[in-house]
């Protein structure tokens, strides 16, 4: 060591007055200075320094008529101020420490890293030390448990990273080790030579000089985040002159498209784009829509049930229509932003860190906003990273992350009601909205930005249903559009004819039946609906031709004697269905390799019908 562990332990609670008076000492490190002289220096009284010189021998002593520091109190010195108030514990000072390090201390934490390597330049030893020890904030604690470092060496540190605050006072780590005091200091010089830990210095309330060993400040920084109040806010710029606002238009927009799709099945070509058809069909009912927009919009519906694809590719609405009718305006916009947010997990984790230190409906330049959840520590997953001239934790250099980040706020998050943008001269902006806000941060239940009115639908005796597209909320146009027929439109109304083959045709597609009578009832005015209108539905409910369409395995043989052996198997019994006893039976919830194993066990010769596709009936 070079200063060794009594005189740091004797220099701890050195009051503030001693220990200035040991730096205007260590300026005259051979001559001292006369009484007379230190007072002018250091005032203070006769008293003390006569206190001092009993107090601290191992630092002052009188050499006839001048007053001298001893030269370990002044090795003591300059280490105590090379780490005043924690200054050589970031990031930055280790890279600076480890330049300043000759060949013998190198090799030895090359050896401490890993013997077998060898590096030719200061840099690349650097960069090694670095990946080794703290690529990841959690990586220094294995690699304190298992480097060669001693065990009491470890046992203090494990002290010192279970605190939860990762900083504690010398006297008190050196107590809960279970060392004595020489012992426990020469252990905390190994982890403090090999840059495990860190020692700080700083005087408290009352000028006592208090020596604390602290964890790298990074990751005290990663193990606790930091709140609103202790960050920096991110400087907003005034109201824009020109403002977009999507609000809750998707879930209006959705809604006219599941009904263009109830009126005729979207398809896509080959290189899975809407074909020009579809985009016809939308534009009916939506008019022109970016087909970027769409095709978000349509593959965030489809996972959560709104719209469906089926086995041929064709893009229709959900089964579920009690989607559409359960759920309110607002939360149908939760379920699609909230979904559309989740599609990119790291901007949405960015965002939910970034809340912190940015407001809802405050302006702010577009690609400074993308800067700054670009440079947002990642505190999930952060890792050692060279950005802006200096080591930190987050994300690599990305020259294209600006870029993907100012996009996602101009397209998905503006679409769903995320981020509203704005533009003054040629400048854009953007502004996280009051629903945005909570929907990142996960404050639940989100407020609405305005009630939508309940529906109220004309039902007329023709079977005609008239909806206001001005009043009332969108959400019935895709149930109206898969039972009927869009008879005639308005740029606010639009009219459905419900006919009894739109009705059949929409049961064969898997819709509900019984559903149609009680919806209208919900949402027509005064909740009533023609009679007439409600019998014919119910009589259409009924009327329908049913059959079922079940897989079986069909055996086949000319023998009706054996075909009545089979039927004696207890293997076989409860899944025989009856068709013609003498020559066929049907196995139920047998799959065709599964029925011929049984009947191979039997000593029966089984001859296979369709070669090529043994279990496809």
């Amino acid at each position: 060591m070079t200063v060794t562990a009594s005189i740091i332990i004797a220099m701890e609670g050195l009051p503030k007055t001693a220990f200035r008076m040991a730096q205007a000492l260590a300026a005259q490190p051979k001559g001292g200075l006369t009484p007379s002289a230190l007072f002018r220096a250091v005032p203070m009284r006769t008293d003390d320094l006569d206190h001092y010189l009993d107090a601290y021998p191992r630092l002052f002593y009188m050499d006839i008529t001048r007053i001298k520091i001893t030269g370990e109190a002044i090795r003591a010195l300059e280490r105590i101020q090379k780490n005043m108030d924690g200054t050589g514990s970031s990031l930055q000072a280790v890279v600076d420490r480890l330049y300043s390090l000759d060949k013998t201390d190198i090799d030895r934490l090359q050896h401490m890293l890993d013997g077998k390597i060898t590096v030719k330049t200061k840099q690349a030893f650097i960069k090694l030390f670095l990946e080794k020890v703290y690529l990841y904030p959690d990586r220094v604690h294995q690699w304190v448990q298992s480097a060669p470092f001693s065990a009491a060496a470890r046992r203090i540190y494990q002290v010192l990273w279970e605190h939860p605050e990762g900083v504690m006072d010398a006297c008190r780590l050196r107590k809960l080790s279970g060392l004595d005091e020489y012992r426990a200091e020469q252990t905390l010089w190994e982890l403090l030579r090999n840059m495990a830990c860190f020692e700080a210095f700083s005087f408290n309330e009352e000028d006592l000089l208090q020596r604390k060993i602290v964890l790298l400040d990074e990751i005290r920084r990663f193990r606790k985040p930091e709140t609103a109040s202790s960050a920096a806010e991110i400087a907003g710029v005034k109201r824009p002159h020109q403002i977009s606002r999507c609000g809750d238009q998707c879930v209006t927009m959705l809604a006219r498209i599941a009904c263009a799709a109830g009126q005729r099945p979207l398809v896509q070509n080959k290189s899975g784009k809407l074909s020009a058809a579809s985009l016809r069909t939308i534009s009916r009912f939506c008019g022109e829509v970016d087909p970027v927009w769409l095709h978000e919009l349509i593959w965030t519906a489809v996972p959560l049930g709104f719209l469906t694809m089926t086995e041929s590719g064709e893009i229709i609405p959900g089964a579920r229509l009690s989607l559409w009718d359960t759920h309110t305006h607002n939360e149908v916009h939760i379920m699609l932003a909230r979904h559309a947010l989740g599609k990119y997990q790291d901007l949405s984790r960015r965002l939910r860190t970034l809340t912190s230190v940015i407001k809802p409906g405050q302006w702010y330049t577009l690609r400074y906003l993308a800067e700054a959840v670009g440079d947002f520590p990642d505190l999930e997953n952060p890792i050692l990273c060279y950005r802006h001239k200096r080591y930190q934790y987050g994300e690599a250099e990305n020259p294209d992350r600006i870029r993907r980040l100012t996009t996602l706020f101009q397209e998905p998050l503006h679409w769903f009601g995320i981020v509203d943008l704005g533009r003054v001269n040629n400048t854009s902006l953007a502004s996280i909205t009051e629903f945005g806000y909570h929907l990142i941060s996960g404050k639940v239940p989100v407020s609405a930005e305005h009630a939508a009115s309940p529906a109220e639908l004309i039902v007329k005796p023709d079977f005609e249903v008239f909806v206001s597209l001005r009043e009332g909320t969108p959400l019935v146009l895709p149930v109206l559009s898969v039972y009927g027929e869009v008879s005639g439109e308005g740029e606010h109304a639009l009219l459905f004819r419900l006919t009894r083959e739109k009705y059949l045709s929409a049961l064969q597609q898997g819709y509900p039946d019984h559903f149609l009578v009680g919806f209208l009832e919900r949402h027509a005015r005064n909740n009533r609906i023609p009679d007439n209108v409600k019998r014919t539905l119910e009589d259409w409910d009924r009327t329908p031709r049913r059959v079922r369409l079940r897989r079986v395995t069909l055996v086949e043989c000319d023998d009706p004697v054996l075909l009545a052996e089979l039927t004696s198997y207890p293997e076989l019994s409860g899944r025989i269905l009856p068709t013609d006893p003498k020559h066929s039976l049907a196995l139920r919830g047998l799959l065709s390799s599964e029925a011929k194993e049984i009947l191979y066990r039997k000593g029966i010769i089984v001859e296979q019908t369709d070669p090529e596709k043994p279990d496809r009936i």
